[in-house]
């Protein structure tokens, strides 16, 4: 059956104003965003992407509530989507309520079992709920699938010191900055590490290299003091803690 005039312009109508809204989201226009999908739904409440984009949009005015309307709604229609799955996920965690998450990530990942940010974020979900040894088990199967991504190596360090295995800690951050050599998070949590071993001269190390790349960070010059306190080096370690009395002070004002 031929479409008649009238569906035809409803059509026309509905992806103008989708268009509209994704044109404002590439700007950055959130707000609009908003506004544009509203138009869109109201001519054809039942478009799963539609509640979708609204809902991004939505999370990225940190509105996400409102924004977990819409992808219940986005899912009720279709729930074959890993991406409203994941979205969902994602917005449940913005508001702290992790067991939820979890199973939106578990729903994304039924569908689409090798989806890297599912598991990245369902293991940070799980780290909210201090299930440590099940975030574990996730980040040590995301480096199965991504072992060159030195955020997870990262991650999984942090999930290491929760469980207080130090070493295997270290070695997870030494992998991350061999990954990525201006991971200055990664570089500072080994650091932190070596000192807490005693082993002050490679900690300084660590900490000098953290300088190298962001030379006003005041914590890194801070920790060197406390280091060169340790080894008995005072008046470096006078030096080094004014120099982070007036890096830290500045980042306060």
């Amino acid at each position: 059956m031929e479409k008649g005039i009238p569906q035809i312009l409803n059509e026309v109508a509905i992806l103008s104003w989708k268009n509209r809204g994704l044109m404002h989201i590439e700007r950055e226009e959130w707000r609009q965003a908003v506004l544009c999908f509203e138009q869109a739904l109201y001519e054809s409440p039942e478009d799963s992407y539609i509640w979708g984009e609204k809902g991004k949009a939505l999370v990225l005015l940190q509105s996400y509530y409102n924004a977990l309307v819409c992808f219940n709604n986005a899912i009720r229609i279709n729930s074959r989507d890993s991406e409203l799955w994941y979205n969902r996920g994602v917005c449940l965690a913005q508001i702290e309520r992790y067991d939820e998450a979890v199973n939106s990530f578990d729903q994304a990942l039924a569908i689409n079992p090798t989806d890297n940010s599912s598991l990245f974020n369902k293991a940070l979900c799980l780290t909210g709920l201090s299930r440590y040894e099940e975030a574990l088990s996730v980040f040590d199967y995301l480096i199965r699938l991504s072992p060159e991504d030195p955020s997870i190596w990262e991650k999984k360090g942090d999930i290491l010191m929760e469980l207080n295995r130090t070493i295997e800690a270290m070695q997870s951050f030494e992998a991350s900055v061999m990954l990525n050599p201006r991971n200055t998070r990664a570089m500072l949590k080994k650091a932190n590490l070596l000192f807490r071993y005693n082993r002050f001269e490679d900690a300084i190390k660590s900490y000098e290299k953290v300088i190298e790349i962001e030379p006003l960070n005041g914590v890194a010059y801070k920790n060197i003091a406390i280091c060169l306190s340790r080894t008995g080096d005072e008046s470096r370690a006078k030096d080094m803690m004014l120099k982070a009395k007036i890096l830290l002070r500045e980042i306060d004002q």
